[in-house]
């Protein structure tokens, strides 16, 4: 085989490997990234002079099931996503997996502010490696599934501001009314934390940008969802605007 073959070979499956690949599930809307196309092909990874090659027999095994761990931007290019290893308390696991264990804050959390939380380096943790302001939006992401899973209308309004009034709405009471109505109907909710994004804003505010699953069984529905989210309320930040940017 030519060197001109090899390199062929290599783009080749670089570009199936990727999230992009052109030939794999097409509602994740993905185009071909060209900074694929261009990438240089190296040699595999070496180990070095007196260190020991890992034992694959070791390495952590990843959980099977469904699971998708590819995200579509807005833009269309492909992020691919870990699948999740652990449940979040309190919402569904259909797949059994071990319910991830939270650091707790050691001083009250409404004793603080998040700048102050986030200086102190405490706070549920969530997501592992990640900012304190992550882990307080997964954290309040994920109460938000739980209390909408449960189908509590009232307690799913908390974690709104009181002027909150999405497009289509006339405002904050007509889109309560509405999903109160939504509320009579058996649905869950489940919020992917491996692909969540947030992002801390100029005025204060953070803009959190995730996947959401819901529906019921077996036909759940996945968007790409944004929310800006303002501080204050019981949980710490309130829901101030929501979206969604795809249909995945």
């Amino acid at each position: 085989m030519t060197c001109r073959h090899r390199l062929v070979l290599g783009l080749a499956a670089v570009v199936i490997l990727s999230g992009c690949n052109p030939f794999r599930d097409q509602q994740t809307k993905c185009r071909i990234n060209p900074a694929y196309l261009e990438a240089n092909v190296i040699s595999p990874l070496k180990v070095p002079d007196g260190l020991e090659e890992p034992d694959p027999a070791r390495a952590m095994p990843v959980p099977a099931g469904p699971r998708k761990g590819v995200v579509a931007r807005s833009d269309g290019i492909c992020l691919e996503r870990p699948p999740q290893y652990f449940a979040q308390p309190g919402s569904p696991n259909p797949d059994g997996l071990p319910v991830a264990q939270l650091a707790m804050v050691q001083a009250s959390p409404s004793a603080l502010t998040p700048a102050q939380l986030d200086s102190a380096g405490s706070g549920p943790v969530l997501i592992p490696g990640a900012s304190v302001l992550t882990n307080q939006i997964a954290q309040l992401l994920t109460d938000w599934a739980a209390v909408w899973s449960q189908r509590d209308v009232e307690g799913y309004f908390t974690f709104y501001t009181s002027d909150f009034a999405p497009a289509g709405y006339r405002d904050h009471g007509d889109w309560q009314a509405t999903q109160r109505e939504r509320f009579t109907f058996p649905a869950v909710t489940l919020v992917d934390l491996d692909s969540l994004e947030v992002e801390a804003q100029p005025d204060g505010s953070a803009k959190a940008v995730f996947v959401q699953r819901f529906g019921e069984a077996p036909n759940y529905r996945s968007v790409l969802k944004e929310m800006e989210l303002d501080e204050g309320g019981p949980a710490g930040w309130q829901i101030r605007s929501e979206r969604i940017l795809d249909v995945l």
